[in-house]
């Protein structure tokens, strides 16, 4: 069966009308204090090639957040290189996601995400022969967030992020700036 969804235009759309939409929601109260960026590391390992590895991948990403409840996420991951034998394979790309938090308290809550990415794999096999792939496809996680103040939060979360012969988790902390 071929889980392969094709939607690169989902997400460059997305991305276009969110960026122009931006302009239009700030002459009409367009919050800006709900706009938030993030950067964080962590470790990245590749479940197709079953190797034990796990690499360094580090992550930045911009959000709004249209309430306490649903944020709306655009990023970057770099998920590192890995190798099994001869292949090498490394992974990165943009991001597009829903987030939706379960708050427990003020500075603490719970959040599942959803959404799509588009991630360029370059192969190498035996460090002469190498292909590269560029696959849209699904990605999802859970993770915990911890805010210190209104402007500061840490976040620790995994994530998936699936490909026909790559998927990869990723297991990262991130710190994340608010514009409240």
């Amino acid at each position: 069966m071929n889980r392969k969804i094709r939607l690169p235009g989902i997400i460059w759309g997305t991305a276009l009308i969110f960026m122009s939409a931006t302009p239009a929601m700030a002459m009409d109260g367009f919050d800006t204090g709900s706009v938030y960026v993030g950067a964080g590391g962590g470790r990245a390992e590749n479940k197709d090639l079953n190797n034990d590895k796990d690499n360094g991948a580090w992550k930045a990403f911009v959000g709004y957040d249209f309430n306490k409840v649903f944020a709306l996420e655009a990023g970057y991951v770099d998920l590192g290189e890995t190798s099994a034998g001869p292949i090498r394979a490394e992974s990165k790309g943009p991001e597009i996601v829903g987030i939706v938090s379960f708050p427990l308290t003020d500075n603490f809550g719970l959040f599942a995400k959803g959404g799509v990415h588009r991630l360029e794999v370059k192969r190498t096999t035996l460090g002469v022969f190498s292909s590269t792939d560029r696959e849209t496809d699904a990605t999802y996680g859970a993770g915990l967030k911890f805010g210190f103040n209104k402007n500061v939060s840490l976040r620790g979360e995994w994530e998936r992020f699936e490909m026909d012969n790559n998927d990869n988790d990723l297991i990262s902390a991130s710190l994340v700036f608010n514009f409240k």
